[in-house]
């Protein structure tokens, strides 16, 4: 079953890149579960401007989602 949510903001900033050599820009993409064992949970999950397009930040979103099910599931 698709990962359900809504994203509910996106914010761009600058940080240091992982290298600590610099600085890069990127997007910090919040969003609501709205189904599943994690219904309501809010997150958010962060991407390079690189990878700031609808494809890349479902793929994001939907991997994070999965996780959050699944321990939204444990001792279930």
């Amino acid at each position: 079953m698709p990962a359900k949510y809504t994203v509910t903001s996106q914010q761009q900033s600058t940080e240091i890149n992982p290298a600590g050599t610099g600085f890069h820009e990127v997007w910090n993409i919040t969003y609501r579960v709205t189904d599943g064992p994690a219904k309501g949970t809010m997150a958010t999950v962060q991407v390079p401007e690189d990878d700031h397009n609808p494809e890349a930040v479902n793929a994001a979103i939907t991997a994070k989602i999965d996780a959050l099910n699944g321990i939204a599931s444990l001792g279930m």
